[in-house]
This record gives structure tokens, C-alpha cells and sequence, in this order.
């Protein structure tokens, strides 16, 4: 759901935005210039770029196309259920705090911790490619970090568990 009204087909422009909650199918580029959340069965869609200025709380739906989903403000994922990434690329530039949630994908998918980005991984089992060229930090010693995709670690990495591959 956008504050503003925008054709699935023709989400281009920059908008406020307190919730994603139905289907946003993205072709060029669309500016989120407020916090969001996106939830249930919500799904951002397309092959163009979907920057988020201010925070994003993802606590279900998915993120499907080529396209990217940029976090310039921070982000929180928290859910009780996979998130499907599909084959988008997610890209990190702030504090990122993944509290729970599997993240699963198809070929393509990225997860991108990018320099100056942070996250902190608590609870953390990701089938995607994750890239860190930041601060990844894991901060929870009773469970492994799980990762079934490839990890590029080009930053900064520290965790207090096992790492399963």
C-alpha cells in the first residue's frame, strides 16, 4: 500500500511510502523517500530499482525481478516465514539488523553488505549470495551462521559461532 496511488505498471517517480502490502511492479526507478515495511504477500517486482531512504522493516512478502532494492536508511528483517528474493539484488548502505527470518532465492539473487553498510546477522540462514564489503557482524553464539549460497567476504566479518556452508 503506497500513500500515494501508483499504477503497478507504471511505478516510476518518488513517493512516500508507509507499506508495501500489494504487488509494485518497478521499471524504472522508484524513490521510497519515507520508512516502509514490506509484509505478507507483498512483493516488489520488476527489473528497475526501488531506493528506500528511510528505514525498511521487512517482515514478510518477497522481492522478485532483476531489478534492485536499494536500503540507504537501515533496515530490520524479522519474519516467521521464508523470503523468496528471487533473482533481485539487495543492496545495503546502512545499519541492517536481521533479527530472523530464511532468506531464499533463485540464480541472480545477491544480498550486498556494501562499504560504510553494516548488518547484524542474529538469527541468519540465507540459500542467496551474499556479498559483504562492509561490517558483518553475527552476535549470537548458540546458532551457526548458515549459508547454502556463496559468501564473498571482502570487509569486515566476526561472528562468535560456527559457520555452516
Amino acid at each position: 500500500m503506497f500513500d500515494a496511488v501508483v499504477p503497478a505498471s507504471t511505478a516510476v517517480g518518488t513517493y512516500p511510502a508507509s507499506a508495501l502490502a500489494a504487488p509494485a511492479l518497478v521499471s524504472g526507478l522508484l524513490t521510497i523517500s519515507g520508512a516502509t515495511t514490506l509484509s505478507g504477500t507483498g512483493t516488489v517486482d520488476g527489473a528497475g530499482v526501488v531506493s528506500v531512504l528511510g528505514f525498511f522493516t521487512w517482515n514478510g512478502g518477497n522481492a522478485a525481478g532483476t531489478g534492485t532494492l536499494e536500503l540507504h536508511g537501515g533496515f530490520s528483517i524479522t519474519s516467521n516465514s521464508d523470503i523468496s528474493i528471487s533473482s533481485r539484488v539487495i543492496q545495503n548502505y546502512g545499519l541492517g539488523n536481521w533479527i530472523a527470518g530464511r532468506l531464499v532465492g533463485g540464480s541472480g539473487a545477491v544480498i550486498q553488505n556494501l562499504l560504510g553498510g553494516t548488518m547484524i546477522l542474529t538469527n541468519y540462514e540465507c540459500s542467496v549470495a551474499l556479498v559483504n564489503e562492509g561490517t558483518l557482524v553475527h552476535n549470537r553464539s548458540s546458532s551457526p551462521v548458515i549459508l547454502s549460497g556463496s559468501f564473498i567476504n571482502r570487509g569486515l566479518f566476526t561472528t562468535n559461532s560456527a559457520i555452516q556452508f
